[in-house]
């Protein structure tokens, strides 16, 4: 249940101790969305101290296990009450950084304990883009590069890059990068983090889907090595080519097909396309852009497969081309679809 659309959230710890807080961050649907949509709508003051919670959410790594996140909650809230007496911790360099996470995977309160300090680290000097539903955002990073960020998407990365150190992002949600060419051994590296899988580059033209801790990337232009860390195994390394799509399961297994890039980039360019998709797909397309939720009454409908393209502000115009194309009924309620057969 949630709370009143007046009730204040002082603090980002008020955040993180909402369960329907955490949905909204770890597995959000429509009912969610449309709250902390208009939450955010009518408190646009809040805004800094929300996105710091939700960057808090997924550093800890909470699940839709809600009583273990509020185990988590009263460990994290131990710490920071005696944040002021820990000693001094020196940033960790590159190099050093796996090396500490593996040492941190033996214990669940080490983890916890990094994570946290990540928080209180990074937070300072990070800077958060994101953006509604329905809604595209172009920007450019320190370094030059521009990113554009779809619907219902979150981009994180320091405020300021320090030459001779990688470039690196966090991405929840699903972005296209031109990668600006560096020269040197420093800042040539560029990393997109979308766990279970980073994505490294130099100059590349590219998109990322990260969603539900499940990544797709497809390379349209330059060179792609993934980083793939799968539990218990060493780092593995996929070397992507152009024309290339790979999909990261939660598992961390890798699979790797060729596709046409622009029916995966199109959106960008205010246009979504389609190629053999199926009507599934489409649907979850539609809910995690648009913030719909999509209910089929005959499974052998979600099956169907639509090419076509339609402009991406028209969500409805696709749903009135399935309409006619497949003989569907399709009903819209706010955020609620409901597709069936006809019946003559």
């Amino acid at each position: 249940m949630h709370i009143g659309m007046d009730f204040q959230y002082d603090t980002v710890t008020d955040f993180v101790k909402d369960p329907s807080f955490q949905k909204w961050v770890i597995d959000p649907d429509a009912d969610t969305a449309a709250f902390w949509e208009g939450w955010l709508a009518a408190n646009p003051a809040q805004r800094t101290t929300l996105l710091e919670a939700r960057q808090l959410i997924l550093d800890l790594r909470f699940t839709t296990d809600y009583a273990a996140n509020r185990a988590m909650i009263d460990v994290w809230q131990q710490i920071q009450a005696g944040k002021a007496a820990l000693p001094v911790i020196r940033p960790l360099r590159y190099r050093q950084r796996s090396t500490f996470l593996i040492a941190a995977a033996i214990s669940g309160l080490l983890l916890l304990t990094y994570a946290t300090y990540q928080y209180y680290t990074r937070s300072e000097s990070i800077t958060t883009i994101s953006t509604h539903y329905g809604e595209t955002r172009t920007l450019s990073l320190p370094d030059g590069s521009v990113v554009t960020l779809n619907a219902n998407s979150h981009l994180s990365f320091p405020t300021s890059w320090d030459t001779g150190k990688p470039r690196e992002v966090w991405l929840e949600g699903e972005a296209y990068f031109r990668v600006q060419e560096k020269k040197g051994t420093g800042q040539a590296r560029f990393s997109v983090h979308a766990e279970p899988v980073t994505v490294e580059v130099v100059g590349t033209v590219f998109n990322v889907k990260h969603r539900k801790k499940q990544a797709r990337v497809v390379l349209e232009s330059g060179k792609v090595n993934l980083l793939v860390q799968q539990p218990g195994q060493r780092r593995q390394h996929v070397f992507m080519k152009p024309g290339e799509l790979a999909d990261v399961d939660t598992r961390a297994t890798v699979r790797v097909c060729s596709v046409d890039p622009a029916a995966y980039t199109s959106w960008q360019s205010n246009q979504l396309v389609f190629r053999k998709t199926a009507l599934r797909e489409i649907a979850t397309q539609l809910e995690e852009t648009y913030g719909y939720s999509v209910t089929f009454t005959d499974p052998d409908v979600a099956d169907k497969r639509f090419s076509g393209s339609v402009p991406s502000q028209q969500p409805e115009l696709l749903l009135m081309t399935l309409s006619k194309l497949y003989n569907l009924n399709i009903s819209k309620q706010n955020n609620q679809v409901i597709i069936s057969t006809k019946h003559l």
